[in-house]
Parts: structure tokens; sequence; C-alpha cells
């Protein structure tokens, strides 16, 4: 499962569903619950607004530094290919 902080990514984590978590305007360090490395990995980038901050942002800048390609990567963490 694929997704930024959001309410179905804490139900994915209750659940043990696989994750992928996208932050670009929160701090993983803040937000992420207790969670088994292997199955949950996340993308963190910098928080470059203020707002982003004060978690009071809407216009997500920084969920756009994210790239196709670092998912992929990511992605390619759980050895599915294999």
């Amino acid at each position: 499962f694929i997704t930024p902080d959001t309410g179905p990514f804490h139900i994915a984590i209750a659940t043990q569903t696989p994750t992928i978590s996208l932050f670009g305007s929160s701090n993983h360090k803040e937000v992420y619950p207790n969670y088994d490395r292997q199955i949950h990995k996340f993308i963190q980038k910098p928080i470059i607004c203020k707002l982003c901050e004060d978690r009071k942002c809407t216009c997500q800048k920084g969920m756009y530094q994210i790239k196709p390609n670092e998912v992929y990567e990511k992605i390619k963490e759980f050895n599915l290919f294999d």
C-alpha cells in the first residue's frame, strides 16, 4: 500500500499490510507508529515550507519532491520481482 500519512496508512500498519509511506510535508519520526521495518518502509523528504512545519500546509510542495523512480526503488526492496 503506497500512501501519505493518512488514516488508511495507520489502518494498513495495524493490519500488517505492507506499506510505503510518503513524507514530504510531515516528519515520519513524529507520526510513524511502532512498525516492522521489514514490511513498512518510508520515503522522507525535507520539510521546505513553514506551514508544513506547523502542520497547516495545503500546497503539498514537499510531496512534489518525491519522484516516481524513488517509489519504484522502494518497492524493489520488498523483493517482489525475484
